[in-house]
């Protein structure tokens, strides 16, 4: 199992928050996976890895959190000055359906068979692709050869970019600007 794949399944169990930290990553791929397809596929790759009985570094108690670490800040006020329905799904609901098709297509192609998810650890160049689909868009190509719109592909990339950026923050990663490839 990659390191990498590690560290995908605990920053993911991080950021869910789920009540207790684990100890070991493999507690850690228990709590987070939902089907048990998945489950036993990931703990069939930990069995006897060097991985198995890593140390989870535990996370603030759930009232411990700071606002960075949630979706929403903690107070009412706060959560509520958000429009996360009317300020994004109702301003754009064409736009954000045709970018969860690319989340559908995606899984599809590279998860066949799969419950809807996003591998963090492949496919991590999120500028390069995303400038490489607004050029394919602005040469005349409105859709890729899967049927997905270019411009859904690069604002896909573009929010997976945001995502990313925002969790490092809250965990105190300095801004990062470079490509997958460090160049």
């Amino acid at each position: 199992m990659s390191r990498a794949l590690a560290a995908a399944c605990i920053n993911r169990f991080r950021e869910r928050k789920y009540g207790t930290p684990p100890t070991t990553l493999l507690e850690a791929a228990r709590r987070q996976f939902w089907t048990s397809s998945v489950l036993e596929l990931f703990t069939s790759e930990l069995r006897g890895s060097q991985v198995e009985n890593l140390p989870v570094a535990s996370s603030a108690e759930p009232s411990q959190q700071t606002a960075s670490s949630s979706v929403f800040p903690s107070h009412d006020k706060g959560r509520k000055s958000i429009p996360i329905f009317d300020g994004a799904v109702m301003y754009f609901p064409k736009a954000l359906a045709a970018v969860a098709e690319v989340s559908r297509i995606g899984n599809d192609q590279h998860n066949p068979g799969k419950p809807l998810h996003w591998n963090r650890t492949t496919s991590m160049d999120q500028f390069n692709t995303a400038l490489r689909h607004l050029v394919d868009h602005g040469s005349g190509y409105r859709h890729d050869s899967d049927g997905a719109r270019h411009l859904a592909k690069a604002a896909w990339r573009i929010l997976a970019a945001l995502e990313l950026d925002i969790e490092a923050e809250a965990r105190g990663e300095p801004l990062a600007v470079r490509g997958a490839a460090g160049v």
